[in-house]
């Protein structure tokens, strides 16, 4: 049986290029965990103080996680996505430059909230454009390309962080996360879930005499 990144056709395919870019996603953020609580450490007052911190973005991110199908029922999957990969990126541009405690500590409370939601969407996303029928073979591909990113993620943590430092590496996760957005935005994944809400939504609307549907 041939592996699938040898097959043409579907290395061309919307839901292989949707998976490349979750490698690079993921290897961005296996490169945050190597040197995350290094980082901590030095930003953060004590061993206690950084236990803590982790503690609280860990419930930030949970809360997050019952508030985004809310969120997901409102605003398009894709939108939710596209935002979410902008704002985490630019919460990992702010790891990089600033020292402010209290900077730091919006930043990192806003990239839970948002890795959550980025995590629900990309789901509905990616099992939208799979189709039942394909759904299960697709997931391994994308769980063995974002294992990809994690092999490589820790070893381009190390590189970097030692030659320029931690905050470079932060700069470079920040890049990739833009990098992972202008890649989904070019590839046009379709919105199918939630444009099937909304037509049922207005379907179930009453209608004004003469009203045309869009």
């Amino acid at each position: 049986m041939r592996l699938f990144f040898l097959k043409p056709r579907l290395v061309r395919s919307k839901v292989f290029q949707f998976s490349l870019i979750t490698s690079i996603y993921w290897m961005a953020m296996a490169m945050v965990e190597t040197v995350w609580a290094v980082y901590l450490g030095g930003i953060l007052p004590g061993d206690s103080a950084v236990g803590m911190a982790i503690s609280a973005f860990t419930a930030v991110g949970i809360l997050a996680a019952f508030v985004a199908p809310e969120i997901l029922s409102k605003v398009r999957d894709t939108k939710v996505f596209s935002l979410s990969l902008l704002g985490i990126g630019i919460c990992y541009a702010v790891f990089a430059f600033t020292s402010d405690l209290l900077l730091f500590l919006i930043a990192a409370m806003a990239v839970m909230a948002l890795e959550s939601l980025r995590s629900s969407s990309l789901g509905i996303l990616f099992r939208d454009e799979s189709g039942d029928e394909r759904l299960d073979r697709n997931e391994g591909m994308l769980y063995t390309m974002t294992n990809i990113g994690y092999l490589f993620g820790p070893l381009a943590a190390g590189y970097f962080s030692e030659a320029m430092g931690i905050r470079a590496v932060f700069v470079l996760v920040a890049v990739f996360v833009l990098i992972t957005l202008v890649r989904f935005r070019q590839i046009g994944i379709r919105d199918i879930s939630h444009r099937t809400r909304e037509e049922g939504m207005l379907q179930r609307l009453p209608r004004l005499p003469g009203a045309r549907s869009c």
